[in-house]
């Protein structure tokens, strides 16, 4: 992968502007593995990022490997407003939605 593409860019996850193809983004998070990361944080807010995840996770078989660590809290009202949210109800939803999208039964650690 070209370094001054990914600068340009600047997107592993969607949030941060205009992302990269699935294939460059893979290719990062290997490279990413190649040189010894295995705390991966993410987050529903960050656009495609846990779907990308687990394209990742299905191509090498590797979830076992990873300490994945995602988020909740940022909620979307139906009107499509922001609110922090923190009951019961919501952090369900919102590790069900991540597990899902994670394409997994657990996540190491998910927090506020």
């Amino acid at each position: 992968m070209n370094p001054l593409k990914l600068v340009e860019s600047n997107s592993l996850p969607a949030f941060y502007g205009t992302p990269l193809s699935d294939e460059e983004r893979l290719e990062l998070l290997d490279r990413a593995y190649e040189l010894g990361a295995r705390h991966w944080d993410s987050a529903a807010m960050y656009g495609d990022n846990e779907t990308l995840l687990d394209k990742w996770f299905e191509k090498t078989g590797k979830r076992q490997e990873i300490f994945l660590t995602t988020k909740f809290g940022n909620a979307v009202t139906p009107d499509g407003k922001r609110e922090i949210r923190n009951d019961a109800e919501y952090i369900r939803q919102s590790v069900n939605e991540s597990l899902e999208k994670f394409g997994t039964d657990y996540v190491d650690l998910f927090y506020w």
